[in-house]
């Protein structure tokens, strides 16, 4: 196995007021709720080094995967994010190695090294 890809999962993207309910299902389970998107099924993440200014104040799962289980994607603007593929639609969650939580009173911090916020 090569090096790891560190994502960041924006938590929660339609209700906020969710995210530390879901951030304790993450931390407890090590890992992403599924769901179907414009490039396949699975759980879409930023690159951690990558994450959009816009969103410095929402709330994050900072994670290593496999890149094997990655695929490259492009949004507005060329904006580059992945999907980590979940092949088997049966399984609702895809395994994640969480580095830590943004934006999210007591959780584990992600420590400052790790990700970046880009304009």
């Amino acid at each position: 196995m090569g090096a790891m890809v560190l994502g960041a999962h924006h938590i929660s993207r339609r209700d906020h007021s969710l995210a530390s309910t879901i951030a304790g299902e993450i931390s407890r389970t090590g890992s992403l709720l599924c769901s179907f998107g414009a490039y396949g099924y699975g759980a879409y993440a930023f690159f951690a080094n990558e994450i959009p200014a816009t969103h410095s104040n929402y709330p994050f799962v900072v994670f290593e995967i496999d890149p094997d289980q990655t695929t490259l994607c492009f949004g507005l603007g060329g904006r580059r994010f992945f999907l980590i593929r979940q092949p088997d639609q049966n399984q609702l969650y895809v395994a994640i190695k969480i580095m830590g939580f943004l934006n999210l009173p007591g959780f584990v911090s992600c420590p400052n090294q790790l990700y970046n916020f880009i304009r």
